[in-house]
């Protein structure tokens, strides 16, 4: 599972610590997966990460737009394909075709 670390670093306290509770998150989804700890916890899990990568994705946009961030637009395209991402997997959860727990590290990693 990914760890966090300096070099995950954005050099903003407040970002950071939004990157490190979802990586959290989706170490706990991978986490209870390898478990098997069931169903309803593995659900409560990826729907927690999923509010709050909408959460986190709504203030980092705002804040990149108060700083003038010139690539704001891409940052924004990244933003809605990991939300998708993690939205199909709760679908694929649901409907139990879930591919592998290393899923949810493609998400973090394809952030961008």
């Amino acid at each position: 599972m990914p760890l966090w670390d300096e070099t995950c670093s954005v050099s903003v306290p407040e970002m950071d610590r939004h990157h490190q509770r979802l990586l959290d998150l989706l170490n706990q989804v991978n986490q209870a997966i390898r478990e098997q700890r069931g169903m309803d916890e593995i659900s409560t899990i990826l729907s927690e990460a999923s509010d709050y990568t909408r959460t986190h994705f709504e203030a980092e946009e705002h804040m990149l737009e108060a700083y003038g961030y010139p690539d704001l637009h891409q940052q924004k395209v990244q933003h809605i394909k990991f939300v998708r991402e993690i939205e199909a997997l709760r679908v694929q959860y649901k409907n139990e075709d879930w591919p592998a727990p290393v899923l949810c590290t493609s998400c973090y990693e394809s952030r961008g």
